[in-house]
């Protein structure tokens, strides 16, 4: 299985919220029409499809994003340069004795001459 790095980019539909927004406005309109909420007058009833119009954009506009129903299309991945490696400097020999951050000459480490190796399991220097 192939996991993709590139970042989801959310899809709006402002034109669709518009075009969903009129059977809203008109359906909420009918509605208030019988209940008696509004007069069967022409201007309440054009306010109230307008309000359903911008109520099906703003839905469009910020409603949640759906799961999508197959799988992602494949994308060409550009493959990055390979990272150049600082070089390796070379370790103090034990003939070449170094000043530690103490004042005392010597490669040794402060805790004593241990050094633990991250892949040791008895050391407990691993994850």
């Amino acid at each position: 299985m192939t996991h993709n790095n590139t970042p989801t980019v959310k899809t709006t539909h402002p034109i669709r919220g518009f075009f969903w927004g009129i059977p809203l406005g008109l359906g909420l309109a009918v509605v208030l029409v019988v209940t008696k909420v509004i007069s069967l007058e022409l201007s309440q009833m054009l306010i109230v499809v307008v309000i359903g119009l911008v109520i099906g954009v703003l839905w469009g506009l910020f409603a949640p994003a759906k799961k999508p129903k197959g799988p992602a299309p494949a994308s060409r991945v550009v493959p990055a340069e390979a990272p150049t490696e600082a070089p390796v400097q070379p370790e103090a020999s034990e003939s070449e004795p170094t000043a530690s951050a103490d004042g005392s000459e010597g490669s040794e480490p402060p805790d004593g001459g241990f050094r633990a190796s991250p892949d040791d399991p008895d050391a407990g220097g691993g994850t």
